[in-house]
């Protein structure tokens, strides 16, 4: 009996404990007018919310990043720069056993050749440099990030010597050495007046590292090179393809390094948006410096978004419906704002919007985009994913 009685007190404090640890999910403070929320997964609630002036209809995706079987991961769309698809496609494809998607939202603005107009990086590789407009990622401690970053690379010799890489899977210009990685193309596409290295790495690729690498192969004057997943290749024209020429042989060892400024950060997911929301819990809607028109900013239109807590435990994602007259009209940036300030996000940013605005949960499309033909196929996405701890 007293072993039973010991067992018992036991288990009570033991699920007395269990119920501090979990994450409290009370009703919304800010929800004004009809609200509907559900947990969709441990640690995620998924908020169905309208306001009644409009009207206006926003989901929201209430993530708890403390626990460590929740990732932050991004997607290109077909695993290329030129491609376009749809946020529904590409967060199915990720999904297999041990690794599922639980939710998705689309993430930069693009081209309409495709590409992203801002950063990415996926799983701690580089596929687009940073440009002059905020970025929103995840470090490798699986603690979210919004800043406006730079991007500065460099090839360590086995001589010591380094030579600046100019740009990551872009058009090679006049003395200029690029990297480019399977994300790019099939192929580089430069033309003969270069010299191409092809580099096969050592370790893991990661933002942030001094990434060594075996050289595999150096070609001159040749045609554009080759690009299969899992290898490099360095182009370089004028100074710099003569420095690459006379200084690399097939077997040498170099190391890649590339750098984040500011502070050096190790990013392992990043994707690109406009403009800076929230910054340290105030108003940062520097829209003109980053490159947006007014009615862009001032206009009513369907909105994403993503922002974090001040202990950075807690990340948001937001939809929010819009040009659809009597269903849901949008919100202007500064609405939006206001809007991420009161779920309590400390920083946001302003994803790609319009047509493009897309929430998916479990393989399906919650929100309603405001397309007549429906979901817009987009450059990347942010996922939400279930791992085995």
């Amino acid at each position: 009996m007293k072993r039973l009685m010991r067992h018992l007190r036991f288990f009570a404090v033991f699920s007395a404990l269990w119920m501090l640890a979990a994450p409290a999910w009370s009703q919304p403070q800010w929800a004004e007018g009809e609200w509907r929320a559900e947990r969709i997964a441990p640690g995620i609630r998924h908020i169905r919310h309208v306001l009644p002036e409009g009207p206006i209809v926003v989901h929201v995706l209430e993530i708890d990043l403390r626990r460590r079987d929740i990732g932050i991961e991004t997607v290109l769309a077909k695993n290329r720069l030129a491609g376009r698809e749809k946020t529904s496609v590409m967060a199915a494809r990720p999904c297999h056993p041990g690794h599922e998607v639980i939710a998705a939202v689309n993430g930069d603005f693009f081209s309409w050749e495709g590409p992203p107009i801002n950063m990415q990086v996926r799983g701690g590789e580089i596929i687009r440099s940073p440009r002059h407009r905020a970025v929103f990622a995840m470090d490798h401690h699986g603690r979210p990030i919004i800043d406006y970053f730079q991007l500065k690379g460099e090839l360590l010799l086995n001589t010591g010597t380094s030579i600046t890489i100019d740009h990551v899977n872009a058009a090679r210009n006049t003395d200029e050495l690029v990297l480019y990685n399977a994300f790019w193309s099939d192929s580089t596409h430069t033309n003969a007046y270069g010299t191409e290295v092809l580099l096969q790495p050592l370790m893991r690729f990661m933002l942030g590292d001094t990434v060594r690498m075996v050289v595999r192969q150096v070609r001159s004057h040749g045609p554009g090179f080759p690009l299969r997943p899992g290898l490099y290749v360095l182009s370089g024209h004028g100074k710099k393809s003569a420095l690459l020429e006379q200084r690399l042989s097939r077997g040498d060892t170099v190391a890649l390094v590339f750098r984040l400024e500011p502070g050096n950060v190790k990013i392992t997911e990043a994707v690109g948006g406009l403009p800076w929301l929230i910054r340290e819990g105030n108003w940062f809607i520097n829209w003109r410096e980053e490159g947006a028109k007014r009615p862009f900013a001032e206009n009513k239109h369907p909105r994403t978004a993503v922002g974090y807590t001040v202990k950075r435990d807690t990340l948001y994602l937001v939809t929010v419906d819009g040009r659809q007259q009597g269903y849901s009209v949008g919100m202007t940036l500064y609405e939006l704002a206001e809007y991420m300030q009161k779920l309590g996000c400390y920083q946001a940013l302003n994803l790609d919007g319009g047509g493009s605005t897309t929430m998916v949960i479990r393989g399906r499309v919650v929100n309603r985009p405001s397309d007549a033909t429906g979901e817009r196929p987009v450059a990347n996405a942010i996922l939400v994913v279930r791992k085995k701890r």
